[in-house]
């Protein structure tokens, strides 16, 4: 194999990340450089910027594919506009509405930085025209405040190649549906089931990540729950080392599901990844390109997934026997029991001078 430069136009310090060529005109490159987007209309003997008034960037990729936009007329200001998107089987994969007011998740390694990720997209409800693109990607996997990872957190996979429909309902006018493809990258090899299969083996992966992030966030309830009631109970002796023992046992599974000793970005390299932060890996190297999952994948998943639900039936064990037990007590000293839960409670006020 022999390489020829073709980089007439591209200045030197302008070094550059990603190369797509045209998906409808031949001959057509675009270059994402240091410096921001180069095109070259002649299979790249020759470059001219893109930039035009543009301030200098990074660009690190170019993608291919569009995102699904709908171009909707409101008769009105501040109808609640909703979006709900179905698959080929008529299941339910997503919804965005005007009304959300879901915030996108900050990675704890980057929280002190100023580093604020944008809000999920969300349909505008002005009267006149108004334009919403879709991301056609799957949910993420639930997570829990202040958790660190390395491999991966579980960020959910963009929807597989095929037919869908859009329901959208402005106000309460008559909803509306409207069917709709989405093709392939049409340099990808990979087969419709191909894709198919990557899209829903990595949504498995994800489910199981998020049940692992549950039992962190159920283990982590109680405990603050005992942290609570432990003082209240000063005067019933059989109450602290019961409630230390049952903490204990819920920090040792903790511990197998999510490595608790990590406090900021760097710490995944001095202690060792548990098995949320595993499948984390597996699901991003499962995402990393447009193919069915390599026989590996499925190895590594037959290896973290029953390690998973062992520490998952674990938990279930622990707090069946002991749990009982603690609200017994509660119960016959007229404090309010522990009730399980595993969605995580608001986040406690910083405390200010």
């Amino acid at each position: 194999m022999t390489w020829t430069k073709i980089v007439n136009g591209i200045a030197a310090d302008h070094f550059t990340r990603a190369i797509r060529e045209d998906l409808h005109r031949p001959g057509m490159l675009y270059a994402a450089t240091e410096r921001g987007v180069m095109v070259s209309y002649d299979d790249g003997a020759n470059w001219t910027s893109l930039q035009k008034n543009l301030p200098p960037v990074p660009v690190y990729r170019l993608n291919g594919q569009t995102q699904p936009t709908f171009t909707y007329r409101l008769p009105a200001d501040s109808l609640v506009v909703k979006f709900e998107f179905y698959d080929a089987a008529g299941k339910l994969v997503g919804t965005a509405a005007s009304n959300d007011t879901a915030k996108a998740p900050v990675d704890p390694r980057f929280e002190g930085m100023g580093f604020a990720p944008p809000a999920p997209p969300k349909p505008a409800n002005k009267k006149g025209v108004n334009r919403f693109s879709y991301t056609m990607k799957h949910d993420d996997a639930k997570t829990f405040r202040g958790m660190i990872t390395w491999a991966g957190r579980g960020n959910g996979p963009s929807m597989a190649p095929g037919m869908y429909r859009v329901r959208m309902t402005a106000g309460n006018s008559a909803p509306v549906s409207y069917d709709f493809r989405v093709l392939p990258d049409p340099r990808s090899e990979a087969t419709g089931a191909d894709l198919k299969e990557q899209v829903r083996f990595a949504l498995q992966v994800r489910d199981k990540i998020t049940a692992a992030n549950q039992g962190v966030i159920e283990s982590r309830n109680i405990k603050s729950a005992l942290t609570d009631r432990t003082p209240k109970m000063a005067s019933v002796a059989a109450f602290a080392p019961l409630a230390k023992s049952f903490a204990d046992s819920l920090l040792a599974v903790e511990d197998s599901l999510y490595q608790t000793k990590n406090q900021s970005g760097q710490d995944p390299l001095n202690f060792p990844i548990r098995l949320n932060d595993q499948l984390g890996g597996l699901m991003g190297f499962v995402m990393s390109g447009e193919r069915r999952p390599a026989k590996q994948s499925y190895d590594v998943w037959n290896v973290l997934a029953p390690k998973t639900d062992g520490e998952l039936a674990r938990l279930e064990r622990v707090i069946t026997t002991q749990l009982p037990k603690i609200n017994a007590l509660l119960k016959a000293a007229g404090q309010a029991e522990i009730v399980r839960s595993k969605t995580e409670g608001p986040a406690p006020r910083p405390i200010t001078p």
